[in-house]
């Protein structure tokens, strides 16, 4: 039997693998694996925070940047240090 993807037969074992393997590694995850999961998730959200904070940044008025002395170049790194210190 030969299985074209789009198939809703071949969606379904692709999903059905995928849940076996989620449940697989969910089993697998204990003591330092949790902590580099965490550790990922912690990262991610940082990574997050730091998107926004620069999305709020590049959307100031160029007035208002103007006024707070921020340039458009230095935006990254002032949300880099908000976010990460340093």
């Amino acid at each position: 039997m030969h299985f074209v993807h789009g198939d809703p037969a071949y969606t379904t074992i692709v999903l059905r693998r995928s849940k076996l393997m989620l449940a697989v590694t969910k089993r697998k995850l204990k003591g330092k694996d949790m902590s580099f999961v965490s550790n990922i998730r912690g990262r991610m959200a940082k990574r997050a925070e730091y998107k926004r904070t620069l999305f709020e940044l590049t959307s100031m008025p160029e007035e208002t940047a103007r006024d707070l002395n921020i340039a458009r170049a230095d935006m990254p790194r002032i949300a880099h240090q908000a976010v990460y210190g340093g």
